[in-house]
């Protein structure tokens, strides 16, 4: 009876354990034991075909999910074909194939890291996490991009951040502009959205937006067009059900009046936009259009400047989308590298991860130009000043840069085949303008050999070539063999192809690495560096009229001069300035013959200009001959320099010269009406200031105080220190819980191990165990070397834990659990059982890829068994460590009491 008892007792547990719902693993997202439970589960019950869909698909194993759909269509009645057929077409949709990978551990952490922003260099990436080192809450950081391609240690933004939540949403292109949320003070509703401007003393502090875009309802998760006057964002209408998207345009006038994206908004919620830097194609998250689960990530394009009609919006496919929430896309100018967050994915660090992906073309925002350069004024030095870039075509200005007053760079990117005025309009500088023609960007393009971007791979590309070309030679001698023994041949034939599916599988592997290295890379493949020389309004200050040319001997202009005038025409009809034009001549001739050329030369000038409409009385053309030479006469060199004709500037009036700035002039003026500040072509803390004023803020806001000031003061904590590995030793000490990565044993082992008993000798077996996410191992065991007298032996010991970490900060977990063993006794009908009820301690060590796990037990047992086989009670006490190193584990244990005492191995595999 007690035989029975025991039997149906193992029986019972083994099944209760092992047999776990495949509903369980999928909500604990363990989909490859999801899918195994499913595969036992959906024959008998057919509507489970859905899920083991679902869970191949999340393992990316597309045609088992395709299969799995088309079973639950045929063998499910009450299935919903409608929507499994559109599923089944989005997965046979022919997508690009897409590696997302995580951005690791220096970027995100075992807290949550969320909110990318990279900006449209692709150098600078803001992103939003709670990890240890900020302020408090949530915290805006950043990090910028190495020469080898390595993201530094992340940054706190300290000036922006408080003890509470914050976060940056947007970022204009040149980094300027940042709209952020967080617990600012004057506000309208429960969320605003607020505005920072970087200056030269940093990070303003943030202000709201105005009642033009803010509400009494949820305003967020927003993106800067590339013109930084473009804004997108997410409202919730005040219901907290659905949230569209709305466009905004800032100008001299304040904000305008938000549009509707029309047909991109649902009756659910569209949140997550992010625009790319064509201004066209936009990338948003949503729950309303048909998808892999929770929100996914889809891209339109816009298709007129209503704003409201806009592409099919088209998912951005099964690499890249998954069951979960998919969101928070930002991508740089060059349209390449994206980033994105997804949540409680099984590989990641913490909550929320960061992840990178190339792109496919297809869903690619319409390529750019990178357009670069420095600004210098006429003495050489690096220039601050504001570029804008017109379109021709349409007399629109399409992007703005703005130089930098350390080292001149600017950088813009401009869309391609068209032709652009490239603007400089400056207070304290004469009006600049150029052309820049990028109709024919082929000219421009950086050009590659096969061989230069395989150099990596290539030594062992050769080797690979090496074996093919040894396999072929062996392949083409087994074609001809006239051997008799068939099976040999055969069997060899078998083992050459399997070999060389393996090469090429490695050679696919190589290729497809050396592709994605060049797609990476951070050079753009379209690129020019154009240098701008600006001149400073100053009387007094003079510049040369480069490349002027006039027919030999005489003051008779050439045709290739005209570009060069028609510069300083434009300066003219663009300032209100008296110039002198000097003409000077080299030593070659007599003194008044060259007197009278120079003379001559410079009224020819004059004539071309004033022809073009400009007063005569705004220039005095004077000839200096070869009285002020710049150079030595004796050269060739010397006298072509002295062959010149310069320009001075007799009067002007400085308030009219330039219109544009990028100083912080107007908010030092403590008297001045902020409401009169120029916002024409203003810097952008004046132009925000006065649109948030005429849109109207919040009683009591603070920002009403144009020198208002941060409440909040800090004391920086410890410096957070990225991780290099998933398990990293600076967090095993947090309130974190361990994961299934960081235990001793993964999800699925295999081992052999030990037992004992006084009374019947040693055995050796298999143990067989699967460790679940809340880390409940499920071990099954089969001795199959015993003593003489015994059968086999089987075993089942299932261990749950309680973790403490979560309360005092260190890996100690509480064991307990049930141990059953059975050995039926040879040439009799007794068989041999046991249970134990094992409680004890585990300490977990992580560190680098190695885990090592001391730990200590105490089994309660049977008492002592007088019938055959004579037994002592079978309590034991048991201390060890098990290591771990990748995936091979080994523990020694010492265990002792009356019946079992033995030392204890084992020693397996785990994956």
């Amino acid at each position: 009876m007690k035989k029975i008892l025991f039997t149906l007792s193992l029986s019972m547990f083994i099944v209760l354990s092992y047999s776990q719902s495949g509903d369980k693993y999928f909500k604990d997202k363990d989909y490859q034991r999801a899918s195994f439970a499913f595969e036992r589960e959906a024959p008998a019950n057919p509507s489970l075909y859905l899920n083991l869909a679902k869970s191949y698909f999340a393992l990316q194993n597309f045609e088992k999910a395709i299969e799995s759909l088309e079973l639950y269509k045929t063998k499910y009645s009450s299935a919903d074909k409608d929507y499994t057929d559109k599923l089944i077409a989005l997965l046979k949709r022919d997508d690009e194939k897409v590696k997302v990978e995580n951005l690791g551990g220096t970027i995100n952490s075992t807290s949550s890291d969320f909110l990318p922003r990279i900006l449209a260099d692709g150098k600078t990436l803001y992103f939003l996490s709670d990890k240890v080192g900020g302020k408090g809450g949530e915290d805006i950081w950043y990090s910028t991009l190495d020469a080898s391609g390595n993201w530094s240690t992340p940054k706190n933004l300290y000036g922006l951040n408080s003890t509470s939540h914050e976060g940056i949403l947007a970022i204009s292109p040149d980094e300027k502009v940042a709209i952020v949320f967080g617990n600012f003070s004057g506000s309208f509703g429960g969320g605003d959205l607020f505005y920072s401007v970087k200056t030269t003393d940093g990070w303003t502090p943030p202000c709201n937006l105005g009642g033009a875009i803010n509400t009494k309802n949820w305003e967020s998760l927003s993106c800067i067009g590339p013109d930084g006057k473009t804004l997108i964002y997410s409202t919730d209408k005040g219901d907290g059900n659905q949230s569209d998207m709305y466009v905004t345009f800032l100008s001299e006038n304040g904000w305008s009046k938000p549009i509707s994206l029309g047909n991109l908004n649902s009756k659910s919620n569209e949140k997550y936009p992010f625009l790319a830097a064509d201004s066209k194609t936009l990338y948003f998250s949503t729950d309303g259009l048909f998808g892999f689960g929770g929100t996914d990530i889809f891209v339109s394009r816009r298709l007129d400047d209503s704003w409201t009609k806009w592409s099919e919006p088209v998912n951005l496919g099964k690499y890249i989308n998954t069951l979960e929430d998919d969101a928070d896309l930002s991508i740089p100018a060059s349209g390449k590298l994206a980033y994105m967050v997804r949540r409680n994915s099984p590989e990641g660090y913490g909550n929320a991860d960061i992840y990178k992906f190339l792109m496919p073309y297809s869903m690619r925002p319409e390529q750019l130009f990178k357009l670069y350069g420095y600004v210098y004024n006429e003495k050489d030095s690096f220039a601050e000043v504001n570029i804008r870039f017109i379109d021709m075509a349409t007399n629109t200005e399409v992007t703005k840069s703005t130089s930098s007053a350390e080292n001149g760079y600017y950088q813009a990117s401009l869309p391609l085949n068209k032709k652009y005025l490239a603007v400089i309009d400056m207070k304290g500088y004469l009006y600049y303008s150029e052309i820049i023609d990028l109709t024919d960007p082929d000219k421009y393009r950086k050009r590659y050999t096969f061989q230069q971007k395989i150099k990596v791979q290539r030594a062992r590309l050769d080797e690979l070539k090496t074996k093919l070309d040894a396999m072929n030679i062996e392949m083409d001698n087994l074609n001809k063999s006239e051997s008799q023994n068939l099976r040999e041949t055969f069997d060899k034939y078998e083992k050459l192809t399997n070999e060389y599916n393996k090469v090429l599988e490695e050679i696919e592997k190589l290729v497809y690495q050396a592709k994605y290295d060049w797609m990476t890379e951070n050079e753009e493949d379209l690129s020019l560096q154009k240098d701008f020389h600006v001149k400073r309004a100053i009387i007094g200050a003079t510049f040369e009229l480069k490349n002027i040319f006039f027919e030999t001997g005489s003051a008779v202009l050439k045709d290739d001069s005209k570009a060069e005038l028609d510069k300083l025409v434009e300066i003219l009809k663009n300032s209100d300035i008296v110039i002198e034009l000097g003409g000077h001549t080299d030593s070659i001739g007599s003194d008044e013959a060259n007197q009278k050329l120079s003379q001559d030369r410079v009224e020819s000038v004059k004539k071309y200009i004033v022809d073009k409409g400009i007063n005569t009385n705004r220039i005095v053309a004077v000839g200096y001959g070869e009285k002020i030479p710049v150079a030595p006469n004796s050269t060739p060199e010397g006298r072509q320099l002295n062959r010149r004709v310069e320009v001075k500037i007799l009067k002007l009036h400085s308030d009219k010269e330039g219109k544009d700035v990028v100083t912080d002039e107007d908010k030092k003026k403590k008297n001045k009406d902020p409401e009169k500040v120029e916002v024409k072509k203003g810097e952008m803390l004046p132009i925000l200031q006065a649109a948030a004023r005429k849109g109207g803020l919040p009683s009591g806001s603070d920002c009403n105080n144009e020198s208002y000031v941060p409440k909040y003061t800090y004391k920086p904590s410890k410096p957070y220190k990225p991780s290099k590995y998933k398990t990293p030793w600076e967090n095993m000490f947090s309130k974190d819980k361990l994961r299934r990565e960081d235990n001793i044993y993964k999800g699925f082992n295999i081992g052999l191990l030990n037992h004992k008993y006084k009374s019947m000798g040693n055995s050796q077996g298999v143990d067989v165990f699967f460790v679940s996410k809340n880390l409940f191992e499920n071990h099954f065991q089969y001795f199959f070397a015993n003593a003489d007298t015994v059968k086999f032996g089987a075993g089942y010991t299932g261990i749950g834990v309680i973790q403490l970490k979560p309360l005092i900060s260190l890996p100690l977990n509480l064991i307990y659990g049930l141990d059953l063993k059975f050995f039926p006794i040879k040439e009799t009908n007794n068989t041999y059982y046991n249970l134990n009820i094992p409680v004890g301690a585990r300490l977990i060590f992580p560190y680098k890829g190695f885990v090592l796990a001391p730990e200590i037990i105490h089994s309660f047992g049977n008492k002592k068994q007088t019938s055959f086989p004579v037994m002592e009670n079978r309590t034991y006490n048991s201390i060890g460590a098990t290591a771990r190193f990748k995936f091979i584990h080994i523990g020694l244990y010492a265990n002792a009491g009356k019946e079992i005492s033995f030392l204890g191995y084992r020693l397996g595999l785990t994956f």
